[in-house]
């Protein structure tokens, strides 16, 4: 029977373990400008429909806070 990868005694594994975790903390240090900020918030804004949508009339915010909707968000 095969040993598991990730033993004691495996180096090799843990080794490539610790490079693949350093490689995902380092993309961690991308920097984006406003702009290219922007251009993804547009490209990956989403219609949010239903119920979200319903949320967004009046007569529904009037229900859901009871009609205290102004003095609760501010």
């Amino acid at each position: 029977m095969a040993a598991l990868p990730g033993g004691a005694g495996d180096s090799d594994y843990w080794c490539a373990e610790v490079d693949a975790v350093g490689g995902q903390l380092a993309s961690l240090e991308l920097k984006l400008s406003a702009e290219q900020v922007k251009k993804l918030d547009e490209a990956s804004r989403i219609e949010l429909g239903f119920p979200e949508s319903m949320y967004a009339k009046e007569l529904v915010r009037g229900f859901r806070y009871g009609g205290m909707r102004e003095q609760i968000v501010a």
